[in-house]
């Protein structure tokens, strides 16, 4: 299942609680601070024999600078290792890369931009201590800028529709358990990959990251996990997501790109069958979305296709007709 990494490990050593995968394509010197964020995790200090590694998966890498950060990140310690893809399998490709070279019972997931507060594995730990049973759990997370000045907004503003669902537990420092949380997820998009750990038997089991996805990888498997799984929410922020030019959420695609496409796919699985409506609701949301995108860009033929679709999803909802009729008025 780790088919394109020119790396081989040894399986000798005690396995690792936690093995930590961080796909990596051109990053530069960002993946340094990233790897840093791991490295210098307060549970590893305070429990000096806990377990870990740190899969780092190189996309295929052809900037200079990543590959010098990737030769400085491996020398930073024993737990961290380097895998190379032959050839770009794209951010599902990747995390598979390490989601199946790893040797941890529990796999977390940080992206090399990205930055884990320092005591977030402690804090984490002290959360999920009272739940052995959970295989999936989850927490919260800041936006930063690419200098990763964090935007301190509280949760209600932040994420107003989750905050919803797990108010007083959120207000009462308590871990909140959602069961089966497949509207939850759909109508809120509320989980960032950096606050993410599951059991390695269950994504296993679930095939890991559909790499058919250009994007909305991630969304796709917390669905598919929520289907199956009761998600544990604990009330702590697992560290920065940082926005900047150069990542997939400023690369001038619209918002949400692929997750009509994903959505489409789940709805097609009869095990999903009770959240058509949810589907369908943010369907539309989706192509809403691109109708803005396309329309701005000046591209209303494309802003017409997906008008289109909205109003054969729903057509006696005025948002499809609306962006239909702007498009057609070129504005």
């Amino acid at each position: 299942m780790i088919e394109g990494s020119d790396t081989a490990r040894g399986t000798s050593q005690a396995r690792p609680a936690i093995s930590i995968v961080m796909p990596v394509h051109d990053t530069g010197r960002l993946l340094l601070e990233s790897v840093h964020s791991v490295v210098a995790q307060t549970l590893f200090a305070e429990e000096p024999g806990t377990g870990w590694e740190l899969l780092i998966v190189d996309d295929a890498s052809t900037d200079p600078a990543t590959q010098s950060a990737l030769a400085e990140a491996r020398a930073l310690s024993p737990s961290v290792i380097v895998l190379s893809n032959r050839r770009q399998r794209g951010p599902a490709g990747a995390r598979n890369t390490g989601v199946f070279a790893a040797r941890g019972a529990w796999i977390g997931f940080l992206d090399s931009d990205d930055l884990w507060y320092p005591d977030f594995l402690e804090k984490q730990r002290d959360a999920f201590a009272a739940l052995p049973r959970s295989s999936w759990r989850a927490a919260h997370f800041h936006v930063g800028d690419h200098a990763a000045h964090a935007k301190l907004l509280p949760l209600a503003k932040r994420s107003p529709c989750l905050h919803s669902h797990i108010a007083d537990d959120y207000r009462l420092g308590r871990v909140s358990i959602l069961r089966r949380p497949v509207d939850v997820l759909i109508r809120c998009g509320c989980l960032q990959v950096m606050t993410v750990q599951v059991r390695r038997d269950v994504i296993v089991a679930l095939g890991g990251f559909d790499e058919s996805l250009a994007s909305a990888e991630d969304y796709d498997l917390w669905l598919r996990l929520a289907n199956i799984e009761d998600l544990a929410l604990a009330p702590i922020d697992a560290g920065i997501y940082r926005t900047r030019d150069g990542s997939l959420t400023k690369s001038g695609r619209p918002m949400y790109f692929c997750e009509d496409r994903m959505l489409l796919g789940l709805k097609a699985v009869q095990s999903f069958s009770p959240f058509t409506s949810d589907i369908d609701w943010r369907l539309r949301k989706v192509w809403s979305t691109y109708c803005f995108h396309y329309r701005e860009h000046r591209d209303f033929a494309s802003a017409r296709r997906y008008a289109w679709k909205s109003i054969g999803l729903a057509p006696f909802d005025g948002d499809g007709w609306r962006h239909l009729v702007a498009s057609l008025l070129r504005r």
